[in-house]
């Protein structure tokens, strides 16, 4: 995450270059469609670890599989955690 991250933006950037960057902002309107975008998070450590860590950030598990966890952002939208590299 960048430095100036705060509740209502942050920007997520690669290692190196090349790799996708990705601004997150908070906006007023609700969530009123399925998501136009799916995220699969690939943890840097244990997935359960980088759960839970996104859990104190705001996420919320949605649904447990034996290979990854959906999980939602604070408005609903859905997003995958698997195992990174071993």
């Amino acid at each position: 995450m960048d430095e100036d991250s705060t509740a209502e933006k942050a920007f997520v950037e690669a290692a190196g270059w090349g790799g996708p960057n990705i601004w997150f902002t908070r906006v007023p309107e609700p969530k009123t469609a399925k998501n136009r975008v799916h995220l699969d998070l690939r943890a840097p450590g244990a997935t359960d670890d980088e759960v839970a860590r996104l859990e104190r950030l705001g996420a919320a598990v949605a649904r447990r599989y034996p290979h990854h966890t959906v999980m939602t952002d604070p408005e609903g939208n859905e997003f995958c955690v698997e195992p990174g590299p071993a």
